[in-house]
C-alpha cells in the first residue's frame, strides 16, 4: 500500500480509520468489493434509510415539475432497492 507499518498496525487494531484510498487498496488486495468490506455499516444504513423513507419532508413548493418528478423517481427507486435488500435479509 506504500504506507508505513505503523499505519497498517493502527488500521488492523482499529486505532485509525482507513482513508478512502486505503479502502480502495484493500479492496483490490483482497479481491472484495468496497461494500463487502463494510457490509455491517451498509446494513445499518439500509435499515436507517428504510425506516426514514416514510418521514421524508415534502419537497419545497419552488421545485420545478421536472425536479419534482426526478425527486419522486429517485425516492421510489431507493424504496424499491431498500425493500429488496430488507426482504433478502429476512429471507435467510
Amino acid at each position: 500500500m506504500g504506507v508505513h507499518e505503523t499505519r497498517i498496525s493502527c488500521l488492523e487494531r482499529g486505532k485509525r480509520e482507513p482513508s478512502l484510498r486505503d479502502i480502495c487498496f484493500l479492496s483490490m488486495i483482497f479481491g472484495r468489493s468496497f461494500e463487502s468490506l463494510f457490509s455491517s455499516i451498509f446494513d445499518e444504513i439500509r435499515a436507517e434509510l428504510y425506516c426514514q423513507l416514510p418521514t421524508l419532508p415534502a419537497p419545497p413548493k419552488s421545485l420545478s415539475k421536472l425536479r419534482l418528478k426526478n425527486r419522486q423517481k429517485t425516492i421510489e427507486s431507493l424504496a424499491e432497492r431498500l425493500e429488496d435488500n430488507f426482504d433478502a435479509a429476512y429471507d435467510d
